[in-house]
């Protein structure tokens, strides 16, 4: 849980927000269920898995369980224990009512320093779309258009509203299904390869629901505003507009502080070292290149040859 909540803090203080309520209100229901029953309850399967889960799906299991026990269901991996059987019942208890008391404290705090509302890294994202859009591009290059992704639709949705206010119509989103109708808007503005071409849309803002199988390459930007600790993840949000017939400037912007962007580079580069046997050697020094310029906090652009 910890690498959870440092993770969606990271990405934006909407979602970790969100993450801290969802855990008070899970831990409550917790406490008021020993208190009328005298057990507690432990999923074993969720914790069996709880590694292997992104944390999005940590956090819908997290609800859904909590919905379960409401109703009076009980997942079949499960496993009750009588509270009045612990040796060490008060600790425990204690231990509980702490964290109830220090997600309050949290929540608290934030609300205090007013950062979900002044929130300065999303000022720097509407700052960095603006640098981008009201560019005019040069003869015979398209319109510019940028792709935000985040990893946590908790994210999405915390930095829709703002996007919507600056932007208005110039903005699609993209935090849950997608449906056939968005999909179509979203190809018409951004698929070069799309029969109709139209430019409705300037900015797509989207979970890693389209970092893979979609050609969005009339975009010319793709920012990160939060970075994956999976660094194919990287590659392939890029790859949504660094297509083979791409031949327009390209340019890729990350959102995160100056020394955690280095550590997740150094740890980015020696995770990517195995992959290099499968990309062409040229891709790899170009890969490589990327992320030691982002290392000197340039701005990283090359065109397609």
């Amino acid at each position: 849980m910890r690498r959870l909540l440092v993770k969606r803090f990271e990405s934006s203080f909407g979602s970790f927000q969100q993450s801290i309520k969802n855990f008070l209100q899970l831990t409550t229901r917790n406490a008021e269920f020993i208190k009328s029953h005298g057990e507690y309850i432990l999923d074993r399967s969720l914790m069996e898995k709880i590694y292997d889960l992104d944390a999005d799906e940590i956090e819908e299991y997290l609800l859904e369980y909590e919905q379960q026990i409401i109703k009076g269901e009980r997942p079949k991996n499960h496993r009750r224990y009588k509270v009045d059987e612990f040796e060490r019942k008060e600790d425990f208890l204690a231990d509980i009512e702490s964290d109830i008391a220090l997600f309050n404290e949290i929540l608290g705090k934030l609300a205090e320093l007013d950062l979900v509302v002044s929130d300065p890294k999303t000022q720097c994202l509407i700052e960095n779309i603006e640098k981008v859009i009201s560019k005019k591009p040069s003869k015979g290059e398209p319109v510019r258009k940028v792709l935000i992704f985040s990893e946590y639709v908790d994210t999405i949705k915390y930095l829709q509203p703002a996007l919507e206010a600056k932007f208005g119509g110039k903005l699609v989103t993209v935090s849950g299904d997608l449906t056939k109708a968005k999909l179509k808007e979203i190809n018409e503005d951004f698929d070069a390869s799309s029969s109709i071409q139209k430019n409705n849309l300037l900015i797509l803002l989207t979970s890693d629901k389209m970092s893979e199988g979609f050609n969005l390459n009339r975009a010319g930007c793709v920012i990160n505003y939060d970075i994956p600790w999976n660094p194919v993840k990287v590659i392939q949000r890029l790859g949504r507009i660094n297509r083979i017939s791409k031949k327009s400037l390209t340019s890729f912007k990350s959102l995160i502080s100056s020394q955690l962007k280095w550590e997740l580079i150094s740890l980015n580069l020696g995770k990517l070292r195995p992959i290099r046997c499968f990309l062409s050697t040229r891709l790899w020094e170009k890969t490589q290149k990327s992320l030691m310029l982002m290392r000197n906090h340039k701005k990283l652009s090359y065109s397609r040859e």
